[in-house]
């Protein structure tokens, strides 16, 4: 039967011509093909005028055409059926999508160039790629449902339902029948027995099998045929199958399928996935399964004891023993996937890493949980990249690269689907080693802080960074840091290793600072002689900055077995001197200096036990002012005293970790609020939208220092501006 039909852009009607049929059969092949009959696999856009035969394809299943002209061709497929193409897919009638709008209609998406499909009744979200590959929609009837020939508008008509065994043999499940038929027990169960639900694999999965397996498949006890434990009493639709669920078979002893279920809608038993769900009979129902499973030998049958008789998992033994892990992963409650690193795993970790943990059970604990996750993880459950917390309390990023092996943390998985009644084992050839196990040297070194590294080491914190007793929060400048050091700075730390000890013990504070330490600004003392460094945040509506005197944290908390790694944009140089001695250097200070000392201010700015924000006008600011108004706040000192103080601020305030575009307010100590504000990094911060900050970021022992183009205007002078305009 001829099943081209005539597709409708709009209203008008488009004929199903040789030409359309050529595009459709390449787009099934992978290609889309031009009006001009070239084939590609990488179109961008196709124009609907001139390449008939083509529909639109979208998650939510819908049918309406685009506009014509050109149009993405990702967002295309072949709508033109082909009676020899439908004939190629065994056990399923793929519809043109032209009926979409018709009751009974499913969507299955494919992996593009593989025959792995995902089924619209079993995946409740579909992605747009599985294991980096992309995917496309298919059409079909949904389960019970076929089209029919007189009415060809949709799924209307119902399908026919048989037997078990016919309903085998209707999806080509050509190998899964020649076992079955060999058994008389088994067969009659199919063909008459029942109600059963039937877990039966591909014909793909019986091709590799090892020979023992393959024997128990002709077992000629139906107890010990390996076809009874592929079936459970009673009829379990996919939306029956439940996480965790133990489904006792037909096998010897009632042998249970262990059920997985996972939130992007995959199904597993005992860790195969099933491909094509709820197939009806009259005498159950049959789901279509990836591979053949075999029975859980409950007696040695935890995760444990899977591990324990495994010769490739010695090591890790080992080390299970060495912790409470091991009577935990015995036990018959609870849900686990192993990552088991292999001997080969251990033999090439570094040395000075094995030796340090293996010898503080502390550590081998940590080390062991971070390789254990809390719940069942199935290789063909992960479908790309996907995190999930482990018990050590860290997370492994897990996905699946293009020949579909699972990875985890980009380790492949050399074995996996170890299946055990609590849980599943997967191998790995090279050990998962969590923060909480590193040194500080070996996270600066995992960060590629090595710059930072080479000087802390020539400062003497070779201790501290390998192993110590106690924790130490390390701020670490990165490359970038390094580099926008200044020319004089850089001949400092080449010429004296005095200077390099200072400063990088600079970078050091005793304990444990994370960002949540970080409230406001905090006063932190470090390793170089009793200096401290201010940590702060900058908080705003989605997002919180976190900074160290005049640095950037561009990465933090890297918590390690002892201490805190924060990462920061610009290396540390102690303070050397008070504000009042930064005023005093300064030459287009001079009239700011003046007034400090006739308030008495200058001694404020000369203390240490003070941790003070200036922001102090230049001369030029003061040449600008009223001169009247400069020279009545010299005979009023309070006023003038009130003046000053409003251009302090009681907490360290740094301008290089501004975000741009953001406003700022900060209360000065005279009880005004002033406005901060910066366009773009290269531009200057302005306050209250007129004055300019001309220098930034002074940093003083008691503080920090801005030069500033104006003064700021005060509350606290305002009587005297309005006494002097009335006369």
């Amino acid at each position: 039967m001829d099943t081209r039909r005539s597709i409708r852009h709009g209203n008008a009607p488009v004929s199903s011509s040789s030409a359309a049929r050529r595009l459709c059969l390449a787009c099934f092949m992978g290609y889309l093909v031009t009006a001009a009959g070239y084939r590609s696999p990488r179109i961008d856009f196709i124009n609907l005028d001139t390449s008939p035969g083509l529909c639109p394809v979208g998650d939510n299943g819908g049918s309406s055409w685009p506009a014509l002209g050109w149009v993405p061709a990702s967002r295309l497929l072949c709508a033109f059926e082909s009676s020899k193409i439908i004939s190629r897919i065994p056990g399923t009638s793929w519809i043109g999508i032209g009926v979409l709008n018709s009751p009974n209609v499913c969507a299955v998406k494919e992996v593009m160039g593989s025959r792995k499909r995902y089924y619209s009744d079993c995946m409740t979200y579909r992605p747009r790629k599985v294991c980096g590959k992309p995917t496309f929609i298919r059409y079909h009837c949904c389960t019970g449902f076929e089209v029919e020939e007189k009415n060809p508008k949709g799924c209307q008509g119902v399908a026919p339902i048989e037997n078990l065994a016919t309903t085998a043999k209707h999806l080509y499940l050509k190998d899964y029948r020649n076992y079955f038929k060999k058994n008389k027990v088994v067969s009659d169960r199919l063909t008459h027995g029942g109600a059963y639900t039937v877990f039966a694999p591909e014909n793909k999965a019986f091709n590799n099998l090892p020979q023992n397996t393959r024997s128990k498949f002709g077992a000629k006890s139906p107890a010990k045929n390996l076809l009874s434990y592929h079936m459970t009493e009673g009829r379990y639709y996919t939306n029956d199958l439940l996480n965790d669920m133990e489904l006792p078979t037909l096998y010897a002893n009632n042998a249970t399928i262990k059920v997985n279920r996972y939130s992007n809608g995959v199904v597993t038993v005992n860790c195969a996935r099933i491909i094509r769900p709820n197939q009806p009979a009259t005498n159950g129902i049959l789901h279509v399964i990836e591979k053949a499973i075999e029975p859980i030998d409950k007696s040695v049958g935890s995760v444990m004891e899977k591990v324990l008789f495994d010769p490739d998992l010695g090591e890790f033994v080992t080390a299970l023993v060495l912790t409470d892990l091991a009577n935990h992963l015995r036990g018959s409650t609870g849900a686990y996937t192993i990552f088991a690193p292999t001997d080969e795993a251990f033999r090439n970790a570094p040395k000075h890493l094995i030796n340090r943990v293996l010898n503080d059970n502390k550590l081998v604990e940590k080390l062991l949980k971070y390789h254990i996750l809390d719940r069942s993880i199935c290789s063909s459950a992960v479908l790309g990249p996907i995190t999930l917390t482990t018990l050590e309390g860290q997370k492994l990023n897990l996905s699946c690269d293009i020949h579909d092996r699972l990875t985890v943390n980009d380790i492949p998985v050399t074995s996996s689907d170890n299946v055990a009644y609590n849980g599943v084992i997967h191998h790995i050839n090279k050990l998962l080693v969590p923060d909480s196990v590193k040194t500080v040297e070996d996270k600066l070194n995992d960060l590629g802080l090595f710059e930072f590294l080479e000087y802390a080491q020539a400062a003497g914190l070779t201790d501290i960074l390998k192993q110590s007793s106690e924790n130490y929060t390390i701020l670490a400048p990165n490359a970038a840091a390094f580099q926008n050091m200044t020319s004089e700075q850089r001949r400092l730390l080449r010429s004296s290793k005095e200077a390099v000890k200072r400063v990088f013990n600079y970078h050091v504070i005793r304990g444990y600072v994370t960002t949540r330490n970080m409230v406001g600004e905090n006063a932190f003392e470090t390793f170089n002689s009793g200096s401290t460094v201010t940590a702060h945040s900058n908080a705003k509506v989605y997002s919180q900055t976190f900074g160290i005197n005049s640095a950037r944290i561009v990465s933090n908390d890297h918590a390690v077995s002892n201490g805190i790694v924060h990462v920061i944009d610009e290396v540390l140089w102690p303070p050397e001197g008070v504000l009042m001695d930064k005023i005093q250097e300064d030459p287009q200070m001079k009239t700011f200096l003046s007034l400090l000392k006739m308030t008495g201010l200058d001694r404020t700015l000369s203390s240490e036990g003070h941790h003070l924000t200036v922001f102090a006008p230049t001369d030029d600011a003061f040449d600008a002012m009223e001169t009247s108004v400069l020279e009545s706040l010299r005979l009023d000192v309070d006023k003038l005293k009130q003046f000053l103080r409003n251009h302090f601020t009681h907490t360290p305030t740094y301008l290089r970790t501004m975000d741009n575009k953001w406003r700022y307010r900060i209360k000065t100590m005279a009880g005004d609020w002033i406005e901060m504000k910066r366009k773009s990094r290269d531009e200057p911060v302005m306050i209250n939208e007129t004055i300019k900050v001309t220098a930034s970021d002074i940093h003083a022992i008691n503080g920090v220092l801005h030069k500033v183009d104006n003064v700021f205007s005060c509350s606290c002078i305002d009587d005297l501006i309005h006494k002097m305009l009335m006369f």
